[in-house]
């Protein structure tokens, strides 16, 4: 009887009884969360890097360049960095860091929707140009060139008070990413560091082939227009 009785705690662990011992699985899934966690905050930081260096150009652009451009790139980055965020927030306990990372989230996230506005926005602008263009395809008097030209004004001066909102809330919390994406950073060991940097490395990479793209593009539009 003594034999048997002195095995049931590790039986009853095998079969999740309540034995006072803690059941095996938490563990392997805390496990999990360490290994997984560096690699997320590192496509995190990716796609954030990516979105802030587009968005460090934007002052020096005319508005429909940011409005056809940068935003829709832009608005995919900060989707990418949100999305990847709200994975992230849920693998901690500690309030501290979790109230960090809510603030991270929060300013990438008004981000991600302003971006997100003047991409939709461009899309609305060529959608209605296309329009325009069908209807005087159709012999309707609203496709002459007047009505188009009006409406390209009108739009581009809505666009452009979007893409200024835009860039003047990168420069309000520009600092603050920066600054919790860098503690988090430092605070990883050399092995969840080196996770963190390889995981950033491919994704970036993703990102400077667009960023290289979109520099180009506007490097071309401006010395067309000078040429001009």
């Amino acid at each position: 009887m003594t034999g048997r009785n002195d095995h049931r705690p590790s039986e009853s662990r095998d079969h999740g009884g309540d034995s006072g011992v803690p059941p095996v699985r938490p563990h392997r899934a805390g496990a999990l969360v360490r290994v997984n966690l560096p690699p997320l905050m590192g496509l995190r930081d990716a796609a954030l890097t990516g979105a802030e260096k587009l968005l460090a150009v934007c002052g020096e652009l005319p508005p429909d360049t940011v409005i056809h451009v940068l935003g829709p790139a832009v608005a995919g980055m900060f989707r990418d960095a949100v999305n990847v965020g709200e994975r992230i927030i849920g693998m901690f306990n500690n309030p501290d860091t979790i109230a960090r990372e809510s603030r991270l989230l929060n300013n990438a996230g008004i981000l991600a929707e302003i971006s997100g506005a003047l991409a939709n926005f461009a899309a609305l602008n060529r959608r209605m140009n296309a329009a325009v263009a069908a209807d005087n395809t159709a012999g309707d008097r609203d496709g002459e060139c007047d009505y188009i030209a009006h409406l390209n004004r009108r739009m581009t001066d809505i666009g452009a008070a979007l893409a200024a909102q835009l860039c003047e809330a990168y420069g309000r919390y520009r600092e603050r990413l920066v600054r919790y994406r860098d503690y988090t950073v430092k605070n990883l060991s050399p092995e969840n560091a080196e996770r963190y940097h390889l995981a950033y490395r491919n994704a970036y990479a993703g990102y400077q082939k667009t960023i290289d793209s979109i520099l180009q593009t506007i490097s071309t539009s401006k010395s067309r227009s000078f040429s001009e």
